[in-house]
């Protein structure tokens, strides 16, 4: 697993439709599924005036201190959120693609992205594509972490037998 193969993956499925990847995510995903503060542009969320500043701490002190520009990786790592939106993009994970009555992703290949494909953590974690699979005594486990020393980290966790999903934002 690494970001930059994600990215070259999501690049050439964005080729293939003819649109840069930015484009493809918003029609295809954001904006059906309502997510309205969503986007694969660092512009778009460092130009918004309620962004969040990502902390580091100096001297004791936790400040403002390092500005990320994740466009190389936008598929992998670059993607700017909302607590809102996350919520939405969990319940459509839940959904095995369908959110509020309406399919946004076929079932079959979201189905796919959960399948193990590689040994992670034996004898239980597997690396699904882009989830770490497990299985817990409440079933099948999701999750995926992503961190930047400069400040922000990101977790989320799913349990589609429960239908619970679980996203934690920090800063610094």
């Amino acid at each position: 697993y690494t970001n930059f193969g994600l990215t070259a993956g999501a690049v050439a499925a964005a080729n293939a439709a003819g649109q840069a990847w930015e484009d493809l995510s918003a029609t295809r995903l954001y904006e059906p599924a309502g997510m309205t503060r969503t986007s694969s542009r660092f512009a778009d969320f460092i130009n918004d005036d309620n962004h969040a500043a990502t902390h580091v701490q100096v001297d004791g002190q936790w400040l403002p201190r390092y500005v990320r520009n994740a466009d190389a990786q936008s598929p992998a790592g670059g993607v700017s959120s909302t607590a809102s939106d996350m919520a939405r993009w969990m319940r459509l994970q839940l959904g095995d693609g369908t959110l509020d009555g309406t399919g946004i992703i076929a079932s079959d290949p979201l189905a796919e992205t959960r399948a193990p494909h590689s040994v992670a953590n034996p004898p239980v974690g597997f690396y699904g594509l882009g989830w770490l699979v497990s299985l817990d005594p409440t079933g099948l486990r999701l999750s995926h972490s992503g961190a930047f020393a400069l400040g922000a980290g990101t977790t989320v966790y799913l349990f589609p037998e429960e239908g619970l999903g679980i996203t934690v934002l920090t800063n610094g």
